[in-house]
C-alpha cells in the first residue's frame, strides 16, 4: 500500500470529510523535492481535518437522553441509575449519591439557577448545599417535623414548613422569621414574579405571604 493510502486509512470517516478531495498519488512522481512538498502537504490536511474532526464534536449539541417504557413499563418505576445511564454526558455528570438514611424522607429545592440545593428531612434536618462543587454549606436540627423547603428568590433565604409554623431561615441557617399564620403547613411553594410565598396547610387553606413587605394576604380556602 503507498503511503499516501496508509495515511488515508488512518483518518476516520468524520475526519475524511474535511481532506477536501482524494489524496494525490506520488507513486509517478520522479523528482524526490516536489514529492517531499506533496507528502508535506498531505500531513497538514490530514492534520487540519482531525483538528476540524474535534471542533465539530465540542461545539454540536450533544443528542438528549431518553428512557422509553416497553409494554405496560411505568416511568415512575425506573431506578436512578438507568436515567443516568440514558442520559446525555454532561447530564450524567450531575449526578451523585446521598446517603441520608435516618432522618428521611427528605423535600429538595434547587434555587432557579440550579447552583443550590436545599434539602428537609421528616425528622427536622435542614441542609443547603452548593449543588455545583458538591459542597455543603450548613446543616442544623429543628427538632420537629418538616414537611417541605422552599428556596425564595435565591439561596440567600428558604423557608421551611416544619410541624405547627413556617419558618425562614438564612444560608447560614440563623432563623430569620416565624411566620405564625401560616399554621400546620404540608406544602410551600414561591412566585418569584410576584414576591409571594404559598403555603397549603391541613386544614385545606392556601395562604400567601408578600415577602417584600412581610404582609400576610387573606387565606384561600381550597379542597386538599
Amino acid at each position: 500500500m503507498a503511503e499516501e493510502e496508509v495515511a488515508l486509512a488512518e483518518l476516520t470517516p468524520q475526519e475524511l470529510k474535511y481532506t477536501r478531495g482524494p489524496r494525490v498519488s506520488f507513486k509517478d512522481l520522479s523528482d524526490k523535492k516536489l514529492r517531499g512538498k506533496l507528502r508535506h502537504r498531505e500531513e497538514i490536511i490530514g492534520q487540519s481535518a482531525r483538528t476540524a474532526a474535534k471542533f465539530e464534536q465540542w461545539l454540536l449539541p450533544s443528542e438528549a437522553g431518553y428512557i422509553e417504557p416497553e409494554g405496560l413499563e411505568q416511568t415512575k418505576n425506573f431506578s436512578q441509575e438507568a436515567i443516568v445511564s440514558n442520559v446525555d454526558i454532561t447530564s450524567a455528570r450531575k449526578a451523585f449519591d446521598i446517603q441520608l438514611p435516618e432522618l428521611g424522607p427528605y423535600a429538595v429545592d434547587f434555587t432557579r439557577n440550579g447552583l443550590h440545593l436545599v434539602l428537609g428531612g421528616r425528622k427536622g434536618h435542614l441542609a443547603i448545599m452548593d449543588w455545583k462543587a458538591k459542597r455543603l454549606i450548613s446543616e442544623l436540627q429543628v427538632g420537629e417535623t418538616t414537611r417541605d423547603v422552599k428556596f425564595l428568590h435565591n439561596e440567600l433565604f428558604f423557608a421551611a414548613a416544619q410541624r405547627k409554623y413556617v419558618y425562614i431561615y438564612d444560608k447560614k441557617g440563623t432563623e430569620i422569621h416565624c411566620l405564625k399564620e401560616h399554621s400546620f403547613p404540608l406544602k410551600l411553594e414561591f412566585l418569584p414574579y410576584h414576591f409571594l410565598l404559598v403555603s397549603a396547610d391541613r386544614y385545606g387553606a392556601l395562604r400567601y405571604q408578600d415577602t417584600s413587605t412581610a404582609t400576610d394576604l387573606s387565606p384561600c380556602g381550597v379542597l386538599i
